[in-house]
């Protein structure tokens, strides 16, 4: 559920457009609406896939954080133990 990580999420930027409040993806001035388009296209869904995914990721943020930065971590741990053996084995 948590696929549209990678291309950032929504949010609001209010210096954009006057000081209007205005929809965009962190990392870009795209409105929401076409960022989402692309990246369905990009993913291979469609829109209500993405859309679908932005509403579980805005319901549930911070458990889904949590568990990003708990898998982040664990993969990291891992990847430094490999290397550790890596560096054992070449030794």
């Amino acid at each position: 559920m948590v696929i549209l990580r990678p291309y950032g999420l929504s949010r609001y930027r209010p210096e954009a457009h006057g000081g209007g409040r205005y929809g965009a993806i962190v990392g870009g001035d795209v409105p929401v609406a076409d960022r989402a388009r692309r990246a369905a296209e990009l993913l291979g869904l469609n829109p209500a896939q993405v859309d679908a995914a932005l509403g579980y990721y805005a319901e549930f943020t911070d458990e889904i954080d949590r568990d990003l930065a708990a898998n982040t971590a664990a993969a990291d741990e891992a990847e430094a133990l490999w290397r550790r053996r890596q560096d054992l084995l070449a030794g």
